[in-house]
């Protein structure tokens, strides 16, 4: 019994610091308003059923793997699911720095449906200097970008 106690220990023990180092070992930058949803939907969630989440508050985490070189307005998140989604400053009032690729990212905000017939107006969609060959997504279904949280490792 003594030796089964002492596992159980050691079990609780791992699975308390292995939950918390995750947090520790990231440094985090927000932008835009504070994330107040806690709980996280996946982009194949969001992408399977869009009518389900339209015009709805969602909260999703993953990892950038695109970003605008220009303004940092929009940003593509992989969440893990097998699906990415674009997450997207339509008013430019939340901007993301155009280096975070790679980062941890958590994105609060409103599940937008674009009908695929309606034109994406350049004149909504201002940069600055932009690498050559830079070329904004043009989706359907996005994310607006309410708030954002960028993480990066700490070694």
């Amino acid at each position: 019994m003594k030796r089964f106690n002492s596992i159980l220990l050691i079990a609780v023990v791992l699975l308390i610091v292995s939950g918390c180092s995750k947090q520790e070992n990231v440094k985090w930058s927000s932008f835009g308003t504070p994330i107040t949803l806690t709980e996280v939907i996946t982009a194949k969630s969001i992408l399977d059923n869009p009518e389900e989440f339209a015009e709805k508050q969602v909260k999703l985490k993953g990892k950038v793997t695109g970003v605008c070189k220009g303004s940092g307005c929009w940003l593509e998140l992989d969440d893990g699911s097998g699906h990415t989604i674009i997450t997207k400053s339509l008013d430019h009032s939340v901007t993301v720095p155009s280096d975070c690729e790679g980062k941890y990212v958590e994105v609060m905000g409103k599940v937008m449906i674009i009908p695929a017939e309606v034109e994406h107006k350049a004149e909504h969609h201002e940069h600055g200097e932009v690498e050559e060959g830079h070329i904004c997504p043009k989706p359907t279904i996005l994310i607006t970008m309410d708030g954002v949280k960028l993480g990066e490792s700490i070694k």
